[in-house]
């Protein structure tokens, strides 16, 4: 193979699977903004449950029914920032929070109990804003909609970087 043949197949694969992650993010985004155009109705869930997904992610599970019919929903975030405060001398006291633009904050000390703060901040049937979909009442979401999360985000900023290095490689393999 020719080196304008190599440079042009790593400008061509990698910038590829650039293009592929930003495709994939901004469809990911269509389908959230579709999601929540779609769900127009409005129902009180209660809070049934609370999931833990490890380091400091956690969400509050709804329940809802419509027409009968029991549905659930887990609350969804922007994203999740963490700061563990473990192994200092001085006493931290955990705490969590949601933001205006969908982030949950989770602050953890030497010693955190996950179920402690989520029930704090989402107690066991307390009740939430569930938005869903009239004609297909399985499709929701609780309080607001989350368009643009921390995985579109990062699948943008992959695929960036990924087109910027397939240029990157197809300048140097060409000198």
């Amino acid at each position: 193979m020719a080196t304008s043949q190599i440079s042009l197949l790593a400008l061509i694969s990698v910038g590829g699977i650039g293009i592929l992650l930003i495709g994939m993010s901004t469809l990911m985004k269509a389908a959230a903004r579709r999601k929540a155009k779609a769900c127009t109705a409005m129902i009180m869930g209660t809070v049934i449950d609370h999931r833990f997904m490890g380091e400091g992610r956690m969400y509050p599970v709804l329940e809802y029914t419509v027409d009968g019919t029991q549905y659930h929903v887990r609350k969804q975030f922007r994203g999740v920032k963490t700061k563990s405060l473990s192994g200092l001398p001085v006493r931290t006291q955990s705490a969590a929070y949601e933001d205006a633009k969908g982030w949950l904050h989770v602050q953890t000390g030497p010693i955190a109990r996950l179920d402690t703060l989520a029930e704090q901040l989402w107690p066991l049937g307390s009740q939430m804003t569930v938005h869903y979909n009239p004609s297909s009442p399985d499709k929701s979401y609780v309080e607001r909609p989350i368009v643009g999360d921390f995985a579109t985000l990062m699948f943008n900023i992959a695929g960036i970087l990924l087109i910027a290095l397939s240029i990157l490689l197809y300048v140097l393999i060409q000198r």
